[in-house]
Parts: C-alpha cells; sequence; structure tokens
C-alpha cells in the first residue's frame, strides 16, 4: 500500500547498442516535464539526497535512469513509463499504476477552511450533511462535534455505514439528534435550540489510512426577517404578458414569491417562488383587472407584501403601492376601473367639483366645453382627452388649503368624452 507522504523509487532498466542516448519518464503518457505540478530536477551527482528532502513535492530525476518522487499526494497516482532512446529509435517500457490512498476530506476542499453557512430558526429541523472522499472510500466512520458560541460541548458518535445513533450533547440536556452515514457521507438531523444559532458544526471521516486531518465545518445562523421588496418595475408590458423586476439587497438570502390574484373575485390565478425577484407573466386575459401581491420568505415569516393593481389591457398606467397584510384587506378602490362608478367615489367627485368650481378663475384650466348642472346643482366640467392616455387636473387649494388631484384613464371601451369624476384622495 503507498500512501500520502510516502516517497516511491523507480528505476528504468534498459539496454541498447549503440548507447541509450536519451529517457523520459511519463505519467498517463505525459512527459513529467510539461506537467503542471512544481518539479525539482537534480544533476546526476545528487543520487545520495539527503533526508531534508523528504519534504519536498514533485518528482526527483537523480539521473535518466532513475526517478524518486518524494512526499507523493493523490494527483500522483496514475501510469509511470519510461522511453528511451538512441541512434537506432525510440523504445517504451511497460506501464506501471501507482494508487495513492489517502485519508478522507472534505468533497469541497473550501469547507475546511470556510464554514458553510446553514439559515435557520429556533425549534426548526436542520439536516447538515457531511460529504468526503477517500481512498479507500469503504468502511468509513464519522464523528460529530458542536461548539457553542460561549462553551465548547461535544458530542460525538462514531458511525458506520448504515448506523443511526442518538446523538447526546454535554450541556445538560438530551439533544434531540439522529445521525447516519452512507458510503461517503454522514447526515445529521436535528432541532436547535435559540442558544445554538451561531453554532459551528465539524464533521470528520476515517478509514484504514487515518483520520481526516481537517474537519469540513458547518456554522448555524438566525433566519433574517424578510425585508420588503422594494422600486418594482413592470417591464415589457403586453396585453397578455407583463416582466416584474424589483431589487435586491445583497445579501438578501430569502425566497421571492409573486401571486396573482384576480381583482374582482380575490382568486388566486398563478403563484410563483423564484430565488430572484424577477417574475415572467404570460397568458394574461385581455380587459381584465389583476391584483399581484410580491413579497419574502424565509420559510418561516413572511414580509410585507407589495401590491400591484394593473389592467392587461392599460398596462402601462399602472400603479404600485406598498400595504401591510394579506389579500383579503385589499382596497379595491385603488384599482383603476369599475370602482370609479361607487357611492363613496361620486360622493366624493361632487365635493372635488364644488371646491374646483369656487377658485376656477384662479387657474386656466382644459376646458372643451360645459356639462348642464346636475341635479344637485354642480356643473359638471367636460374635457376632451385623446384615447388610450392619462390626463392629471389639480385644483386650486381652497382658503384652508385643502386641494384635489384628477386623474382621468380612457381606454377604447369609452367615448371621447366623459365628466371627469374625481376619485383621488384630497392631498
Amino acid at each position: 500500500m503507498i500512501y500520502e507522504g510516502h516517497d516511491i523509487f523507480f528505476v528504468c532498466n534498459a539496454s541498447a547498442y549503440p548507447s541509450i542516448t536519451d529517457v523520459v519518464w511519463k505519467l498517463n503518457g505525459v512527459p513529467l516535464e510539461q506537467r503542471h505540478e512544481q518539479h525539482r530536477f537534480l544533476p546526476q551527482q545528487s543520487a545520495n539526497t539527503s533526508s531534508s528532502a523528504s519534504t519536498a513535492r514533485g518528482p526527483l530525476i537523480v539521473n535518466q535512469r532513475y526517478l524518486v518522487l518524494r512526499n507523493v499526494q493523490s494527483p500522483d497516482s496514475g501510469n509511470y513509463s519510461c522511453t528511451v532512446t538512441n541512434p537506432e529509435g525510440v523504445t517504451t517500457s511497460k506501464t506501471l499504476q501507482i494508487r495513492i490512498q489517502h485519508s478522507p476530506r472534505c468533497q469541497n476542499p473550501q469547507q475546511q477552511h470556510h464554514a458553510k453557512v446553514v439559515y435557520t430558526a429556533p425549534f426548526e429541523e436542520v439536516t447538515l450533511s457531511c460529504d468526503v472522499e477517500a481512498d479507500p472510500s469503504t468502511n468509513l466512520t464519522f464523528r460529530w462535534s458542536m461548539k457553542e458560541s460561549h462553551r465548547a460541548s461535544i458530542a460525538t458518535a462514531s458511525l458506520s455505514p448504515g448506523d443511526a445513533v442518538l446523538r447526546e450533547a454535554a450541556f445538560a440536556r438530551d439533544f434531540d439528534g439522529m445521525a447516519r452515514a452512507f458510503a461517503s457521507r454522514s447526515v445529521l438531523t436535528f432541532v436547535p435550540l435559540p442558544e445554538e444559532l451561531h453554532s459551528t458544526f465539524q464533521c470528520w471521516a476515517k478509514n484504514p489510512v487515518g483520520i481526516q486531518k481537517k474537519p469540513c465545518l458547518f456554522r448555524l445562523l438566525p433566519k433574517e426577517t424578510p425585508s420588503l421588496v422594494r422600486e418594482c418595475q413592470l417591464l415589457n408590458k403586453t396585453l397578455t404578458s407583463l416582466l416584474i423586476e424589483c431589487q435586491r439587497r445583497s445579501d438578501d438570502h430569502h425566497t421571492f414569491v409573486m401571486e396573482l390574484h384576480d381583482a374582482n373575485s380575490n382568486l388566486l390565478v398563478r403563484r410563483v417562488t423564484s430565488p430572484t425577484p424577477r417574475f415572467q407573466l404570460s397568458e394574461l386575459r385581455p380587459t381584465t383587472y389583476y391584483t399581484i401581491l410580491v413579497y419574502t420568505t424565509n420559510g418561516v415569516e413572511t414580509s410585507r407584501t407589495l401590491n400591484i393593481s394593473i389592467s392587461s389591457t392599460e398596462a402601462a398606467m399602472a400603479k404600485t403601492y406598498e400595504k401591510e397584510g394579506a389579500l383579503s384587506s385589499l382596497n379595491l378602490g385603488a384599482i383603476v376601473g369599475p370602482v370609479a362608478g361607487s357611492i363613496a367615489i361620486l360622493a366624493a367627485a361632487v365635493c372635488i367639483a364644488c371646491f374646483c368650481k369656487k377658485h376656477h378663475r384662479r387657474k386656466e384650466k382644459p376646458v372643451v366645453e360645459e356639462a348642464p348642472a346636475t341635479s344637485q346643482g354642480v356643473k359638471a366640467e367636460m374635457f376632451s382627452i385623446p384615447l388610450g392616455t392619462q390626463t392629471k387636473v389639480d385644483c386650486k387649494r381652497d382658503d384652508i388649503g385643502s386641494a384635489v388631484e384628477v386623474v382621468a384613464h380612457y381606454n377604447q371601451d369609452i367615448s371621447e368624452k366623459l365628466p371627469l369624476q374625481c376619485y383621488g384622495s384630497v392631498l
């Protein structure tokens, strides 16, 4: 058996006439001089190497017929051969397969230096998977340990493939954890207590060569409260499709959720989850009003929702607003459309028209014609607005500083001239 750290000595036995003029050593058919590793080549007189060279990496070619590999590692495994040359031709020896066995190590080398972060919450089941590579990879045993943030507590279990043991901690409580071992993996499942967040877990494996030199590291961190989605944009708007794109924080590890609801029935039409705040909606029904909810979740909590009211016919005139709560508490008056004819809106329109009439001399308005007075004695102003446009008319402030904003939305289903009603809020 050849293990990592051993030295290997090769001899190329060849006889030829005329004499051999060149010898080339190869690993898997590639000359050693062309390999990417750092080689040390010693001249012929350095045949008696000192013990201080035992820690050097790479092959030491003592002379053309001898090759010494110092402190071999698993990448040095492979098929070795030597090729000899004389004036008559070239001959290559048979290959010699070298298998360099090693103790287990993390399948992801970075995990030996930087812990894999696992976000969780108290009393939420957590699963840690310790994956290693080893040669030989059979008959592995595993050991786990945990360190709390303020004091160390070691809980170990020697696990062989097929074993499952209940893990106990050293800080006076039963640790409800189950550790299982497989061919080259150990899985630890447990429910952390609040004080165990920010803890570091370590996993070692052992095979006939030895125990793992550096453990695989895991770091528990508490899940952050999901943050509100902000600055969403509606892009690539058509009658039947829409792209929603929002900004995210660089440290946001949450899942983004988009829910599409029918604004009239409140029924859920579609629900999409994504690791990024980007959602593509298609197959929208024309002339339909929708409410879109966008929020984040960490699996336990959800953020406040960002509500977007949109008409598939007038997607370019979408209005976004933030609101805390679920869909059942939506204020449907914010949706552009049929709600403009509701009783509350009509009452607001009458009041606003009174303010506008009182101060119409102070500001010029784009009035085309005047309609007859209503039954309440309030004159409704008529506006001529091109189809498919949005117009805003601001009334002047009255003596007490009140003001209103009038917004008219017209589409192809509405005639070109209609009384303009104020349904916005008082500013």
